[in-house]
């Protein structure tokens, strides 16, 4: 299974993952090597899912580190080098850094630049598998908490000079985890009905007897 992860895992970066980092900006060695073994991970663990029908513990926390290795690749090791020492440096400097606080950026950006849609749909295909694997491993924050994560992460970027405070891009993050939310809430309403339709199965072969 890891021959064929491995096999399947380079074909992917080659004809499709390297396209859309080049598309993105992606230029750091770092970043592109994490997102590989990433690939890996997560085709190594879906096989299991496709081929067993199940996945084991080991497997499950295999693909949440793999997602969290992913997402901090994409947002703060997109460039070669961050600035982790600005963080040292906090003053007025910052109030002057460019920032937006439009949470619409994303259309104006679509607009004077198309390119940049590709970006924007990154931006919610990114965390869409975020409440998936919060629910796997039996974790559910309040839609609060999850947002003030994300005013998190659009602050470390801009202070480590990964990107800029954008408003826009917390509404993008925030559509992709409700997507995923939307996912989960479809999944488990079909597994439920499932779970029925198959009681009552053994209810009615019960009265039969």
């Amino acid at each position: 299974m890891w021959c064929f992860s491995c096999f399947a895992a380079l074909a992917l970066n080659i004809f499709v993952v390297s396209e859309v980092e080049s598309r993105l900006g992606i230029g750091s060695s770092s970043a592109q090597f994490i997102l590989l073994i990433v690939q890996l991970v997560v085709i190594y663990v879906f096989s299991q899912l496709i081929f067993f029908k199940k996945l084991m513990r080991v497997e499950i926390i295999l693909l949440s580190a793999a997602y969290g290795i992913s997402v901090i690749s994409v947002l703060f090791l997109r460039y070669s080098t961050i600035d982790i020492y600005r963080l040292f440096r906090l003053g007025l400097y910052y109030i002057h850094m460019p920032f937006s606080l439009n949470p619409i950026s994303f259309v104006f950006d679509a607009v004077s630049d198309p390119s940049s849609i590709l970006v924007s749909i990154l931006n919610i295909f990114l965390f869409l598998p975020l409440k998936p694997i919060l629910s796997v491993n039996k974790l559910h924050p309040k839609w609060w908490i999850v947002i003030a994560g994300f005013f998190a992460v659009e602050l470390l970027q801009h202070l480590l000079n990964a990107g800029f405070f954008d408003i826009g891009d917390i509404v993008l993050y925030f559509t992709g985890y409700l997507a995923g939310y939307g996912i989960v809430k479809i999944y488990l309403d079909k597994a439920g009905k499932g779970r029925l339709q198959k009681t009552r199965r053994l209810q009615e072969e019960k009265q039969k007897r």
